[in-house]
């Protein structure tokens, strides 16, 4: 029996290297492939970040630019006046006239000279049967 327990450990010996080298080469290759997966997980967590950033830094400035925009906007709007019920038979033509008398009639120690009016005109939406005439939007140089 000695004998058989030597034959089985010099084959188990002999074997053993064998059977362990395939084992050996795929784990050091799972190693090295793990270590490039890790490396490229490093370099999206790294790239998601700086976008990150660049995002809260292009939110910043959308916020900036629609503040910027609405105050424009605004600014835009300080020298229109919104008048109603001037009547529909008034023409376009006859519009700023009409309202430079109206002024003058309304405002006579307030107006030294006739006022100045960059624009007038109705409103967009059209006028439905047996409503109020359209608003009238004027635009004044000096307010």
């Amino acid at each position: 029996m000695s004998g058989f327990l030597q034959e089985f450990k010099a084959h188990v010996a002999e074997e053993l290297p064998k059977n362990l080298q395939p084992l050996h080469e795929g784990l050091t290759d799972l190693a090295m492939r793990t270590h490039e997966v890790e490396a490229k997980i490093e370099d999206t967590a790294s790239a998601v970040h700086s976008h990150d950033l660049a995002i809260q830094e292009l939110r910043e400035q959308i916020k900036c630019l629609e503040e910027a925009q609405e105050d424009l906007s605004n600014r835009s709007r300080r020298n229109n006046i919104l008048i109603r019920g001037i009547p529909e038979t008034i023409s376009m033509e006859l519009l700023q006239p009409t309202l430079t008398e109206a002024f003058q009639s309304l405002l006579p120690e307030s107006l030294k000279a006739e006022p100045l009016m960059d624009r007038a005109h109705r409103a967009l939406r059209s006028p439905a049967a047996n409503t109020q005439p359209q608003d009238v939007i004027v635009r004044m140089h000096d307010f």
